[in-house]
């Protein structure tokens, strides 16, 4: 099945995370780790007193609309572009398929 152009849905950010080595890049900048379930934000908090860094758990609905790019292992896997009015998140056809992953 040739995925370019397609769109990408949350289903697929899952099955990316659940592989391993995939990251997004956000429209501010913010790069994340995609996990099975959900997506890891590293962010400097304060823990006991000490300035650290941790990992924020954010859910795909809450990111998904402000996903810019995807990557899997330095492989750009799906980036945002704009198609009449709307802005989708759409495959480039390479790093990713939808029928071979479980």
């Amino acid at each position: 099945m040739n995925l370019v152009g397609s769109e990408v849905t949350i289903l697929d950010l899952k099955k990316l995370g659940k592989n391993g080595g995939a990251t997004a890049l956000l429209n501010d900048g913010t790069r994340l780790k995609l996990k099975e379930n959900h997506a890891l934000i590293r962010r400097q908090a304060v823990v006991d007193g000490v300035i650290k860094e941790v990992d924020v758990v954010e859910r795909y609905t809450n990111i998904y609309p402000k996903i810019r790019t995807i990557k899997k292992n330095n492989i750009l896997v799906a980036r945002r572009v704009k198609r009449e009015r709307h802005s989708i998140l759409i495959f480039t056809g390479q790093g990713y398929n939808r029928n071979n992953t479980k």
